[in-house]
């Protein structure tokens, strides 16, 4: 009798860990993602801002021009996800 009551006891303390450890990894995530949507709520202007920079700086240009302004811009907004990317790590 002794026996199968310890091997319930240990069973129902295996459950309990790994409940716990299902509920550490739902609050991990979550604030994970809570935290992603807090970078993009921050990066979106700045992102938006440099594309309407760009898109404002072809719309003055000759063609040859453009496609200048536009490899420039597309080079300013990878390094713009670079920083915000450095930004959010360091965050962490």
């Amino acid at each position: 009798m002794m026996t199968t009551l310890e091997g319930m006891v240990s069973k129902t303390q295996r459950s309990l860990m790994t409940l716990k450890e299902r509920i550490h990894l739902v609050s991990t995530l979550t604030s994970a993602h809570n935290m992603y949507k807090q970078f993009e709520q921050e990066q979106e202007p700045i992102i938006q801002q440099r594309i309407q920079q760009a898109v404002d700086e072809v719309k003055t240009k000759s063609s040859e021009d453009k496609q200048k302004v536009l490899m420039d811009a597309s080079r300013q907004l990878r390094e713009a996800l670079k920083e915000a990317n450095a930004q959010s790590n360091s965050k962490e």
